[in-house]
């Protein structure tokens, strides 16, 4: 098959653009994909769906790739979230490592952070929708919060926000309990399975260890879940 073509320069968010031009939720030619995206994710992202995914996929044992071949699979996904850019997901990928690179050359094992940052994206092209896997995680189990984008429109098909478990301020939670207590929105950010050593203080997935030496530790990606490294 012919290779991905590269981003349209057009398209690719500018060296120096001011921080208050990207994440723009209101306005641009993909806000419409954009906002329907999240309307989907805020209406099915419920407790009861994050419990039913992190059990699906909680065993790492559905495939194993090495992690090339995971960000060769993200040449197919363009992430509707996403309101910047509308090109393939791997060019983000390198794209982000590039750049990180550049700010810290001295910290090779964050250039790899970057690099696999949205790995867990590759959900969406074994049959999980994208409203299921891409966007900004969120708290489940409470009150919207008003960080939440377009919190305040895309929640009324919820079925969590009639809930008195879970409509409430602080919802199934106590206050002060932790955040590793708290259950976010099953996504691309929210579980990583096997590119790293350990495991993390809630059990819900694999911290990544920066490699030793680092860069070297690209071992076969095992996974289950999607990625626990935020993008």
């Amino acid at each position: 098959p012919r290779p991905p073509q590269g981003p349209d320069s057009s398209e690719e968010p500018k060296p120096g653009k001011a921080k208050a031009e990207l994440r723009n939720y209101t306005e641009g030619k993909l806000i419409d994909r954009v906002y329907n995206t999240y309307l989907l994710m805020h209406t099915h992202q419920t407790v009861e769906f994050v419990r039913r995914k992190s059990a699906q996929y909680g065993s790492c044992s559905l495939r194993k790739m090495s992690a090339m071949e995971a960000l060769e699979l993200l040449d197919q996904l363009v992430d509707e979230s996403d309101p910047d850019v509308d090109f393939p997901n791997s060019f983000h990928a390198f794209q982000t490592a590039e750049g990180i690179r550049r700010a810290h050359p001295d910290k090779d094992w964050f250039h790899l952070v970057g690099l696999l940052h949205d790995l867990g994206k590759v959900l969406v092209l074994f049959g999980e929708p994208q409203w299921a896997v891409v966007g900004d995680t969120f708290p489940v189990g409470c009150k919207v919060q008003k960080s939440v984008v377009y919190g305040d429109s895309t929640f009324h098909d919820n079925p969590d926000t009639r809930d008195p478990r879970y409509s409430t301020e602080y919802g199934m939670y106590q206050p002060g309990c932790g955040l590793e207590n708290v259950l976010m929105s099953w996504g691309h950010d929210g579980e990583f399975g096997g590119a790293g050593e350990g495991v993390s203080p809630s059990g819900q997935g694999a911290a990544l260890t920066p490699p030793t030496p680092p860069l070297q530790g690209l071992q076969p990606l095992v996974w289950g879940r999607a990625v626990l490294l935020g993008g």
